[in-house]
């Protein structure tokens, strides 16, 4: 309670501290909302005076495995079929020389990447990075005096996608019907300029829309050179520059992987007309300027040290720990506590993560791929190598270097048996006299 003076009769009022509520609304109340909103408001309903839309055609199962397809054209067969084709790599890996092989390959039907042989046709190549100068002087390097294919053509200025590029390129391909290849070099100069509000999976995906159509349209390969991010990535799609998007507007993948002052690269292959994901190693061949295949399959890519233990284990599985740091280090001791063996148990558990070498239940490791295209030329299937009587290098613990005859037996065994110098007759037979001097070259 507060007690308070009336100004009129100056006496004392006693009134309530608590306020006082507004006196109820007498007026119209406000309409409650509806439960259900009126969905006509929402979903007008559709003008009776527009036409429907044309439905989509579908197709059955029935219908589609018994439809006809022309088959998959190829510009490099087995690497490079048509349709949209990204090539990443480092700045200065490689890739104009690559793509430039890929071009004169096409233009003259001759062989690319050292081997593959393909059928002749008519090349576009927008070296948008170059000038007619470097393109000559490459060219040159490239053909060694042999005369320039006739259907080979050059551009170094092209409009961008939305501005009169795809047009271009359908002109180019109606003058020249018999166009087999496209390269762009690279796809920043090509593709549209970018708007800040719009989504980056929805630019990098668009870029390759109006090129699939084309691609597909003419039965024609088109090739985008594009770079890497600096991030390394044990994935190799997760190391292009860009958004998924970009990756997933295309049809195939290539990434080209080269170690800064080496003439060794690999080269990364995936597409959706490609059955198997498969990884080269390529070798730069000075004489003739150019990238070819040395070799395929998951052990391409590994590191110096894990491919010396893995080429053991091709050659000598199924094989032990040991064996595998006494052939690696001939003429030493191996401890369990030294560092030759330490540095090979160290190696062996990324080499069973990769999936190219597996530990038996006798402990002993063995390969689980064939290496195609080295000069380890048998399977490794988790059998010997070698047939009866072959001539098998041996390395035995105490240095002194010979061949055993006895394959069966060094096969089940982790050690070195019976190690002789071979007869006339058998060395005849081994499969690489100079192997054991090879790896201690290397090491």
């Amino acid at each position: 309670m507060v007690l308070k003076i009336d100004p009129e009769t100056g006496e004392e009022v006693c009134q309530s501290s608590h306020k006082q509520s507004a006196p109820p609304w007498d007026g119209p109340q406000p309409p409650l909302p509806d439960a259900k909103p009126d969905m006509r408001r929402i979903h007008p309903p559709r003008d009776k005076g527009r036409p429907l839309p044309d439905q989509p055609a579908t197709i059955s199962a029935l219908e589609l495995v018994k439809k006809y397809f022309d088959p998959i054209r190829w510009a490099i067969p087995g690497l490079l079929p048509a349709g949209v084709t990204l090539l990443v790599g480092a700045p200065k890996t490689g890739k104009s020389w690559l793509v430039l092989d890929f071009a004169i390959a096409n233009a003259s039907g001759g062989p690319v990447l050292g081997s593959i042989q393909v059928d002749p046709g008519n090349v576009l190549y927008l070296a948008l990075e170059d000038n007619q100068r470097r393109l000559k002087t490459r060219l040159e390097k490239r053909l060694k005096g042999a005369a320039a294919p006739d259907g080979f053509h050059f551009a170094t200025e092209w409009p961008r996608i939305g501005s009169g590029a795809v047009e271009c390129i359908e002109d180019h391909i109606t003058r020249h019907p018999d166009t087999r290849l496209i390269i762009i070099d690279t796809l920043a100069k090509i593709r549209p300029r970018t708007k800040g509000r719009e989504n980056p999976y929805e630019q990098d995906y668009a870029v390759g829309a109006p090129l699939l159509q084309l691609a597909g349209k003419h039965g024609i390969a088109i090739v985008l050179v594009h770079h890497t991010r600096k991030l390394e990535s044990d994935d190799p799609l997760d190391m292009v520059s860009g958004s998924t998007g970009l990756t997933g507007g295309v049809d195939n993948v290539l990434v080209l992987k080269r170690v800064r002052g080496t003439d060794v690269a690999t080269l990364f292959v995936t597409g959706r007309d490609l059955e198997h994901e498969t990884t080269y190693e390529l070798n730069w061949d000075c004489q003739l300027a150019a990238w070819a295949i040395s070799g395929q399959g998951p052990h391409v890519g590994l590191s110096p040290e894990r491919r010396r233990v893995f080429d053991v284990i091709v050659e000598h599985g199924p094989v032990s720990g040991k064996t595998i740091s006494s052939i690696l280090n001939p003429g030493v001791v191996i401890k369990r506590v030294g560092k030759e063996w330490a540095s090979v148990r160290k190696l062996l558990p990324s080499l069973i993560e990769k999936g190219v070498i597996y530990k038996g239940e006798d402990g002993l490791y063995n390969s689980t791929h064939s290496t195609q295209g080295t000069h380890h030329t048998h399977s490794t299937q988790g059998t010997h190598p070698y047939l009866e009587g072959d001539c098998v290098p041996c390395v035995p613990l105490d240095g002194n270097k010979g061949y055993t005859l006895q394959p069966t037996d060094y096969a089940a065994s982790s050690e070195c048996v019976r190690c002789v110098p071979c007869s006339p007759e058998s060395d005849s037979t081994h499969h690489d006299t100079g192997e054991l001097d090879i790896i201690e070259g290397v090491l």
